[in-house]
């Protein structure tokens, strides 16, 4: 009786591991996920929004800018909390464009090259490359922009 006691309390650690495992692992795709789903639905927003003929000051609108700051967040929990993850170069990548359509190009410029420098292999390497360009226009500095266009095209050419 004793034995069959001791297996079924085996058993139940076992299950009660396994339910938080699985658990923990949904919160993080869920995290990711709604950064990734937020992040969508700003980009849609601000690309059904008419623009003026002076878009360059023209603000992004509120609910696109709330959505943005929501991916960032979600980002920065992946990030902070699953380091490891196989999601970490695109919570980088989403920061990176999520901080650029906020104009924020300071963060942008921040994040893009953390992705480019901690992720060499990553699907979004050239990407961030060239969003880092876009980023060093956006912040007036077209010689770094044409130093970086330049290496860019020597290095992909």
């Amino acid at each position: 009786m004793q034995r069959i006691l001791t297996q079924l309390n085996r058993l139940y650690i076992l299950l009660l591991l396994l339910s938080i495992s699985i658990f923990f692992s949904c919160v993080y795709y869920n995290t990711f996920y709604n950064a990734e789903v937020n992040f969508k639905k700003a980009k849609k927003i601000i690309e059904q929004t008419p623009s003026s003929s002076n878009s360059e000051n023209e603000e992004i609108p509120s609910q696109a800018k709330k959505l943005l700051g929501q991916a960032i967040e979600n980002c920065h929990i992946v990030i902070n909390s699953y380091p490891n993850s196989k999601y970490v170069d695109d919570a980088y990548f989403i920061i990176g464009k999520a901080s650029f359509l906020r104009k924020e190009f300071f963060n942008a410029e921040k994040y893009l090259k953390k992705l480019i420098e901690l992720y060499p292999h990553s699907e979004y390497h050239k990407e961030s490359q060239i969003w880092l360009i876009y980023t060093y226009l956006k912040m007036n500095d077209l010689d770094f922009a044409k130093t970086k266009l330049n290496e860019l095209l020597a290095t992909y050419s």
